[in-house]
């Protein structure tokens, strides 16, 4: 689960490369911020820019993010992993499904 909240907590920071999709209704609002989900984190921000720079379309984006992901996050439990926000996960390097 926190390789799915890294990704998509890296995702959500990053700008659209084309038009803003319409809303699909209530529920709209889980695609932002949580406890665990913290965009705004610097780390979270300063990492989902650097691995997507050059990418032009949010395809070459997503992709960018997901092989980062895979490769640079290991899968493991630290002590409360349960608790980890994504920058935490993304600063030990180390997370769950």
């Amino acid at each position: 689960m926190r390789f799915l909240i890294l990704a998509l907590t890296l995702i959500s920071t990053l700008p659209a490369a084309g038009p803003s999709p319409k809303s699909h209704g209530p529920g709209d609002e889980s695609l932002g911020a949580t406890a665990l989900i913290d965009t705004k984190h610097p780390f979270i921000q300063s990492t989902a820019a650097r691995i997507t720079h050059g990418k032009t379309t949010d395809r070459d984006k997503a992709i960018a993010v997901h092989d980062f992901v895979r490769d640079k996050i290991a899968y493991g439990f630290g002590p409360k992993f349960y608790e980890h926000k994504a920058s935490e996960v993304l600063r030990l390097r180390r997370g769950f499904c």
